[in-house]
């Protein structure tokens, strides 16, 4: 890529790299620790995945989705990602929102990062780039429209009280919500929650379910880790991105 003229840098929990590792690449790798970025605190992980690609004639492409810039992200596990082409202002805001305290944590120029803006092509209106430094949480933009009466979740991790979770949602939805939840299950028996008699309850009364996958994952596959958020009401939005079914 070097060789190429290729400009291309990596963000990532610095925490995640042995210390030589940051120094042996011939490509920028910047470790970020949350509590730089003034919101989180110690125990926040940089968690994002995101891909931001630009070509020589401005073009820019989005993508996000839960597969980690590992072997196992995308060779191992059965990841969702999406990619997006980036067609307004609003969006390249969004977008820019995000890259900029990274690049400042890191002691960068946000132009450095991504260059002037030049013009929009494509007509990929109807999505938005939603993340952890806009002024709408994930959830208030995944729920705040029309509403929402169920939520479908793929997740392969769950709050440890996920009742509590539940609850905390269904308040914040301001109306009650029914759950569909598809979770990978540790050899293929075990959810990663703790059983409640809450969970319970809510199963009986109809308000919560856990569904198998639709189709049966090839052997290949070491877990799902997909991370999708479907909300469902007079109209549906899909979200695809890093968000697994925890507080944190």
């Amino acid at each position: 890529l070097g060789e190429l003229d290729v400009d291309v840098r990596v963000f990532c929990d610095m925490r995640m790299m042995e210390a030589d590792q940051l120094k042996r690449t011939a490509i920028p790798v910047h470790g970020i620790l949350p509590g730089w970025l003034g919101q989180f605190d110690e125990e926040s992980l940089f968690h994002p995945k995101v891909i931001f690609l630009e070509d020589a004639s401005g073009r820019m492409v989005l993508g996000a989705g839960s597969a980690n810039l590992s072997v196992s992200g995308w060779g191992r596990n059965q990841e969702v990602f999406i990619f997006r082409e980036v067609s307004n202002n609003d969006q390249y805001q969004q977008i820019k929102r995000f890259f900029a305290p990274l690049a400042k944590a890191a002691g960068l120029d946000i132009q450095e990062v991504l260059g002037t803006r030049r013009r929009f092509g494509g007509d990929d209106q109807d999505w938005r780039f939603v993340h952890s430094f806009e002024k709408k949480s994930f959830l208030h933009e995944l729920l705040g429209h029309a509403e929402v009466d169920r939520l479908t979740v793929w997740s392969p991790y769950f709050s440890r009280d996920l009742a509590l979770l539940l609850s905390k949602i269904s308040c914040l939805a301001e109306r009650n919500l029914k759950y569909v939840i598809v979770p990978d299950r540790v050899a293929q028996k075990h959810v990663r929650t703790e059983w409640t008699e809450s969970i319970g309850a809510l199963i009986r009364d109809g308000v919560l379910g856990f569904h198998d996958r639709p189709s049966q994952p090839s052997d290949s596959i070491a877990m799902t880790h997909a991370k999708l958020w479907l909300a469902h009401g007079n109209q549906s939005r899909l979200a695809v991105g890093s968000w697994n079914f925890t507080e944190p």
